[in-house]
Order: structure tokens, then C-alpha cells, then sequence
């Protein structure tokens, strides 16, 4: 149940943040099922940190978000 909550709000945040790094295309918030997977990957502990980095990253020239 807290994955299937989680994936739908990371899908509402996290969907705009530019895939590179640790956001690739294996692990992404671009859509429910894609969401669910990289939280179950966190979960587990597997290079939870640097999905957090990234997710958390500042508008900047080099990694620049898509608006909405």
C-alpha cells in the first residue's frame, strides 16, 4: 500500500527531473510502473542515495527540468 501511494506522488513531483545519473531510463518517476520499481529498488537499499541526489537537485543550466 505505501508503495502503490508513493509512486503515485513520486509520478506527480518527480516526473519533470531530466534523466541522467542515477536517473536513467531504469530507474525514473515518468510513469506508475517505472515509479514503483525504483521504489521498490530504494527499498531494498541499492543506490538509494544517489536517487535521492538527484531527485533533490536545484534548476541549474547542466541539469534543467522540464516545466509542466
Amino acid at each position: 500500500m505505501f508503495l502503490f501511494v508513493y509512486s503515485v506522488l513520486g509520478v506527480t513531483i518527480f516526473s519533470g527531473i531530466k534523466q541522467d545519473g542515477a536517473i536513467n531510463v531504469h530507474a525514473n518517476f515518468t510513469n506508475f510502473q517505472n515509479a514503483i520499481i525504483t521504489l521498490f529498488r530504494m527499498a531494498t537499499g541499492e543506490s538509494w542515495h544517489e536517487l535521492m541526489y538527484d531527485c533533490a537537485r536545484q534548476r541549474s543550466i547542466v541539469f534543467e527540468c522540464l516545466d509542466s
